[in-house]
């Protein structure tokens, strides 16, 4: 299985899809007849659905089921970051929208847009005679995120 590549959610971590639409049609512009959720498979802590309105996709997170920790998995904290850091940093999601209303799919949650890119995970050796190269490309990378993070 391919860790970046969105499935159907695993078994106890569906999102309800009806209150979901409902809640989606009355906020967000993109005319849509369909909603498709599936969930990525990878990650370490909050859940992540890649939701299709139609041809429009967007990235849902949320704290994971049963979650009694709320400063752990603060989804408006987690928000709010990132909308300072798409401003500063146009590589970065930009966040759509934020939902603190739990009735909606069981917990506060945040819609970004799609970006499609990268997930860098563990070490790079899998790049072999490349690794120079992709090496040299990520330091630049973070180098200039460490600065744009400095204007957050």
């Amino acid at each position: 299985m391919n860790k970046d590549s969105a499935t159907i959610p695993r078994p106890g971590e569906e999102l309800d899809a009806r209150s979901l639409e409902e809640f989606l049609r009355s906020r967000i512009p993109t005319p849509f007849t369909k909603l498709d959720i599936l969930q990525f498979p990878a990650g370490s802590s909050n859940l992540t659905y890649l939701i299709q309105l139609g041809s429009t996709q967007y990235v849902l997170r949320r704290p994971p089921f049963g979650n009694t920790v709320k400063t752990a998995h603060d989804m408006k904290r987690e928000y709010e970051v990132l909308s300072r850091l798409a401003f500063a940093y146009p590589p970065a999601p930009e966040p759509v929208l934020f939902c603190d209303d739990e009735s909606v799919i069981g917990a506060e949650f945040y819609l970004m847009e799609k970006k499609n890119g990268v997930i860098i995970r563990g070490r790079l050796l899998y790049l072999s005679d490349r690794i120079w190269f992709a090496g040299r490309r990520l330091w630049r990378f973070n180098y200039r995120s460490l600065r744009i993070g400095r204007c957050l």
